[in-house]
């Protein structure tokens, strides 16, 4: 027998209103309203105390959806503790800015000594957007960390692994200076180091100087882009500085690049200094194992050591390198510097326009132009491409008039003038006059003999008021 149960229409109508709470009950459980009643997914994060509460309440883990619903100033959280501590506990969740600022951010060690340092300490599948920082001005008194371990240090992340970052904006009040007296740094204005992560649309206007005493590497992006990580429509105006008693590694996106930085540029000034090791400075990159292309450089780049160790300096990259270990890379391609370049108080110093020294690298389809390309040393190796080379150099370019200038110590008046004349396929490669520069066709023709074959279809643009190539996104 088959029994039908029918049920009240007061019944159905109740039913319906739980189902409905129900439904709102999930859904604004997990997202809220911003300024203009839209519905942002995710947690909302309005007060500085809100921010502290990720990773420490347990209504707010590390692995949740956050978003800014207001601007947010730290000047009470001074040091920041950073959320996601430590790569045992890292921030996994998303971090949506909206456009906020979050401002008075004051890095360094509180009451315990960390591996890293940043709004974020060790993030890992992360994904953080939309946010503009600003660093607090620390006045005359310098970040002082106190470890002889590995640290990391950037203003959004400290050590960064299969994360990504975009559309992020990071300013100063003053220049953020970091001391560590002892041990290895890696520091940049987003983050120190980056494993198999993305960075992309990004700008620092941040100045760091980092000085260690171990190996000190720094950039404007990142201290250290490694094997697997990308870094591309990226854009960094403040100078960059490293100062080591090793090492030392800047570069105006990343100190050392081993993975991939296409399409950035830098305006910057980039100095390493060392005094018990070799130095390093690149426009873009300080040592670059990793791949650089469709990027420009028109910052000054200088490099210093102690007279028992070279230098070397180079509007791209200060030191361009092929090793197994990093997938044979150390190429750079379709890129130029425009700004001076010296190498002073080395053993042995390597001062390029485009690479300080090519060590079995590739340089390709480049052109360089700085002013001036100066070499102190005991051994002094200039080039207006690069200083030394044992690699492969393919179709570059480079103004004529390019003064080189030879020294054996600072004191030295030296030799100067214009470089031998030189070729496409080397060292000084092939000489174009001012006039040649500040022509489309000489960067994007390539039917025309020696012109480079830019895209300027999808990649690049021609600056008519300053006649030189600028990359489409700016």
């Amino acid at each position: 027998m088959k029994y039908t149960i029918k049920k009240s229409a007061q019944f159905r109508a109740a039913l319906r209103v739980l189902l409905a709470a129900v439904v709102l009950f999930v859904f604004w459980g997990c997202a809220g309203l911003d300024d203009d009643e839209e519905t942002i997914p995710g947690q909302s994060i309005g007060t500085a105390e809100d921010l502290a509460k990720i990773g420490v309440d347990s209504e707010y883990p590390l692995d949740g959806t956050y978003y800014l619903s207001a601007d947010i100033d730290l000047a009470d959280y001074t040091p920041w503790t950073p959320i996601g501590p430590n790569s045992f506990g890292p921030f996994t969740g998303t971090f949506d800015g909206r456009g906020k600022t979050i401002s008075g951010l004051t890095l360094g060690e509180g009451t315990a000594v960390s591996e890293v340092f940043g709004l974020f300490g060790y993030t890992f599948m992360a994904f953080i957007k939309n946010v503009q920082v600003e660093l607090a001005d620390t006045g005359s008194s310098p970040i002082a960390l106190t470890s002889s371990s590995t640290q990391y240090l950037g203003a959004i992340a400290g050590k960064a692994e299969r994360t990504r970052f975009s559309e992020i904006m990071i300013s100063g009040a003053g220049e953020t200076e970091v001391t560590k007296a002892a041990g290895d740094i890696y520091a940049g204005g987003l983050t120190g180091d980056m494993l198999r992560s993305v960075a992309e649309n990004i700008r620092c206007a941040a100045p760091f100087t980092v000085t260690a005493g171990g190996n000190a590497a720094a950039g404007g992006i990142t201290g250290k882009n490694n094997s697997g990580s990308l870094v591309r429509f990226c854009y960094v105006s403040a100078p960059v500085r490293a100062g080591s008693g090793a090492d030392a590694y800047a570069g105006g996106i990343a100190g050392e690049n081993s993975g991939a930085v296409q399409v950035s540029y830098t305006t910057g000034d980039v100095l390493a200094l060392s005094n018990g090791g070799s130095a390093y400075a690149g426009g873009i990159a300080g040592e670059n194992p990793g791949a650089l292309r469709d990027s420009y450089a028109t910052g000054n780049v200088s490099a210093e050591s102690d007279t028992s160790h070279p230098a070397y300096a180079g509007g791209i990259a200060g030191y361009n390198k092929k090793a197994a270990a990093y997938n044979n890379m150390g190429t750079i391609q379709n890129s130029y510097a425009a700004g001076t370049v010296s190498v002073t108080d080395s053993a042995d110093a390597y001062a390029g326009g485009i690479a300080g020294y090519n060590d079995q690298g590739s340089i390709g389809y480049t052109a360089a132009w700085p002013a001036d390309i100066t070499a102190t040393g005991a051994a002094q190796n200039a080039g207006r491409i690069t200083g030394e080379n044992t690699g492969t150099l393919t179709a570059n370019i480079a103004l004529d008039a390019i003064t080189g200038t030879l020294k054996n110590d600072p004191l030295d008046t030296g030799t100067s003038g214009p470089f031998p004349t030189g070729s496409a396929d080397d060292k000084d490669g092939q000489p174009k006059t001012e006039a040649n520069l500040q022509q489309e066709e000489t960067f994007s023709n390539a039917v025309t003999k020696n012109a480079l074959g830019w895209d300027f279809a999808a990649t690049w643009q021609w600056d008519k008021t300053q006649k030189r190539p600028r990359l489409k996104w700016e």
